[in-house]
């Protein structure tokens, strides 16, 4: 493989911003932590003790944010603006607490009217109160003002804002380690270069009689390669999440697929950019063929922007030709554009933005962040890929939900690939819904579905429907 150039560039003119941490914490405060009731006419407000106490860390918070928009002298800045990771931190932790509790009340409170909107009809409760949530939290923390903070701010500001989105990755870490995988499989630590993941093990994996024995530990050059595996990138825009946050959904797809899987933790950004992240993809597959997998026995699997990166994988591969393409990949709601620039009237973008929880991304592509300032933006957007790079891709699957706002671009993706792409819908449903197995049966369905694919690769031909 050819080395991997790094971005380079120059930062720009910094617009003046002072003070939108201030507005959004204000909003936050007076929206969140009250309710109002109707009593005979008149607006009550109710607070409990816990609100109150909230209340009062936000009144904290603002007031140290205020002071932040001070130059020293008395005068609010007027060029520079400020950012704080462990206020941004505190903040955000508390809003995503008031979130889920508003999301869960919201969610009864529509079933007791019987105002459920038809794009929700047959969801579980379960599912619903996680979606809601999820479309109440995200916002708050990766919105509009964070991406532009970072792509105009000086050197300090960027630096805040990477160590933020650090230390949620870590927080989502030490959380994530105690997700079981599902009945059945073994988790399993692994370590690839430089990048910790884990391996998940399903129930008919048995090396020497030991089912925790990875294939690529000591000893593991005895374990039957023959049957192939799965190399995962977890999705999280390419700014926070990490394997374990995916263990339900990759110890899930091991069992389907009865092949292990390893997942892997890349680099991610703004610390790193995109050629970084795609030098990991690359590094942790040359790790399974060194192993002693055939190529055409490895599967690249990936939801959201881990979709995006097993794809871009396959297209580095076939843009330098190489003869080690893999067996397959699975995608679960690829991010295909990573500008956000199909947002016409017609496009899902705008069609599902209140139903889908990433709808909130629309008009704050991440990219600045992902890319740096360089002018390299590779693989930005598959659908511009060529199609002497797109007819070496081996099968792929992809699915998707009818009602998540990245549906056109995958339709459109689809197309581009033609025969060689089989694209399931799966019917009301959401962004990476698969991860939600516990809670909605499709996602449970999807995962089959994405492991019967895996095992019948060998049988598969470019015909697709």
């Amino acid at each position: 493989m050819s080395p991997l150039s790094s971005l380079s560039g120059h930062r720009g003119a910094r617009p003046s911003q002072a003070g939108v941490w201030v507005g959004h914490h204000q909003h936050f405060k007076s929206r969140m932590l009250t309710r109002a009731s109707k009593d005979n006419g008149t607006d009550v407000l109710e607070k409990s003790s816990e609100a109150q106490q909230l209340d009062g860390t936000i009144r904290r918070i603002v007031k140290e944010e205020e002071s932040t928009t001070d130059n020293g002298i008395g005068k609010p800045s007027t060029d520079k603006p400020k950012f704080d990771a462990k206020r941004f931190l505190q903040a955000s932790r508390i809003q995503g607490v008031v979130a889920a509790t508003r999301a869960v009340a919201d969610v009864f409170l529509r079933r007791v009217k019987g105002e459920n909107a038809k794009q929700r009809a047959g969801w579980s409760i379960g599912f619903e109160v996680i979606v809601e949530a999820m479309r109440a939290y995200l916002p708050k923390v990766l919105d509009r003002s964070l991406i532009q903070l970072y792509e105009h701010g000086d050197a300090h500001t960027r630096e805040q804002i990477t160590l933020a989105l650090e230390e949620m990755t870590r927080t989502i870490e030490v959380a994530s380690a105690a997700i079981p995988p599902v009945k059945g499989v073994n988790k399993v630590p692994a370590r690839v270069g430089g990048m910790t993941g884990m391996w998940l093990l399903p129930p008919t994996y048995r090396p020497q009689d030991n089912p925790r024995l990875p294939p690529d530990s000591a000893g593991g050059e005895k374990v039957d390669k023959s049957q192939g595996c799965v190399l995962y990138f977890h999705g999280g825009a390419y700014l926070t999440a990490c394997a374990g946050s995916h263990t339900r959904l990759t110890s899930g797809l091991a069992r389907a697929a009865e092949r292990p899987v390893l997942a892997v933790n890349y680099r991610l950004a703004p610390r790193n950019k995109f050629e970084d992240i795609l030098a990991d993809a690359v590094e942790a597959y040359e790790h399974l063929l060194a192993c002693g997998y055939l190529a055409k026995n490895i599967i690249i699997g990936g939801d959201s922007a881990g979709g995006h990166l097993a794809l871009s994988l396959c297209a580095h591969l076939a843009t330098l030709k190489s003869e080690s393409m893999p067996g397959g990949v699975v995608a679960f709601s690829p991010w295909i554009d990573l500008h956000i620039s199909m947002t016409a009237e017609k496009d899902s973008w705008e069609l599902q933005k209140e139903i889908d929880y990433l709808g909130f991304a629309l008009g704050s592509s991440p990219a600045p962040i992902i890319y740096g300032d360089g002018e390299n933006r590779l693989f930005d957007n598959l659908l511009e890929l060529p199609a002497s790079v797109l007819e070496q891709f081996p099968p792929v699957l992809i699915q998707v939900g009818s009602n998540e706002v990245l549906f056109t671009e995958i339709q459109l993706f689809k197309s581009r690939l033609g025969h060689g792409c089989k694209l399931e819908v799966y019917e009301g449903m959401v962004h990476v819904f698969q991860m939600f197995d516990s809670l909605e049966p499709k996602a449970e369905l999807a995962v089959s579905e994405a492991g019967i694919f895996i095992q019948n690769r060998r049988q598969m031909t470019q015909e697709y429907v």
